[in-house]
């Protein structure tokens, strides 16, 4: 995570050397909101993907995050 004023990045990076397919959501709690989106998802290939949501304060309540993670391994 990376702290800017008050926004917060929550950057995920992947490499792979084969196919894959990456989900990846952010839940943030009422007092939060992301900014580009809740979801991505990106096709990972023999290469560097990421993927960065950010993550700004409308509220006060302390930050609780929730991130989930779904991986596919695609054969060719």
């Amino acid at each position: 995570m990376i702290w800017e004023n008050n926004e917060t990045l929550y950057p995920f990076i992947f490499s792979s050397d084969s196919n894959w397919t990456v989900d990846v959501c952010i839940y943030v709690p009422e007092g939060y909101e992301v900014i580009n989106g809740s979801c991505s998802q990106v096709f990972v290939a023999g290469e560097v993907r990421d993927i960065i949501f950010t993550v700004v304060e409308v509220g006060s309540p302390e930050p609780d995050v929730i991130v989930t993670l779904e991986t596919e391994h695609i054969a060719v």
